[in-house]
């Protein structure tokens, strides 16, 4: 087996692991490293983070038939290129324990990563796995959550600084 499927299988087995009973993803946002956060989405899906480095945006189009990770740096800088995660692998858990693979690739102009879907009810899980400087990331979150980003939250009072980032509790 080469390195490349090694990883693949890695990630997808994290993926697999992410599953709580029903086939529902186990996550606590409270302490969930990808928790969506209140950063403003460039692409109208919802913002996660991994390990304070690196900052992907989960969006479904098309009427949830498109998948997008766009990736931007800790600053939200996008990425000079979305092969600098390797090895995305997505898949779609719907009710009723079935799962759908989705083929993620690097997009045509190399900005982000797109795939086919078939979302259609709120409570389908995209889960995504991905591979960053020898580290592997998973997430979850509900197509329903990405039919309805979070909002940031109304400005801080004058003279209060307030960037932390928030968790709503609609993540899983």
């Amino acid at each position: 087996m080469n390195k490349r499927n090694r990883i693949r299988g890695t990630i997808a087995a994290l993926l697999a692991a992410a599953l709580g009973a029903g086939g529902m993803a186990a996550a606590h946002p409270e302490h969930d490293e990808h928790a969506a956060h209140f950063d403003a989405p460039q692409h109208g899906g919802v913002v996660l983070e991994f390990q304070e480095q690196i900052h992907y945006e989960v969006v479904a189009v098309k009427e949830g038939t498109e998948l997008q990770v766009w990736l931007s740096d800790a600053h939200r800088r996008p990425l000079a290129a979305a092969s600098e995660v390797t090895d995305l692998v997505a898949e779609v858990g719907h009710p009723g324990n079935k799962t759908d693979a989705v083929d993620m690739k690097v997009s045509n102009d190399g900005n982000y990563w797109v795939g086919p879907v078939h979302l259609k009810d709120p409570q389908d899980i995209v889960r995504i796995g991905f591979t960053y400087h020898q580290m592997v990331a998973t997430s979850s979150t509900k197509y329903d959550t990405l039919l309805h980003p979070p909002k940031p939250p109304a400005e801080a009072p004058h003279g209060h600084d307030d960037h932390a980032h928030a968790q709503p509790g609609a993540h899983t």
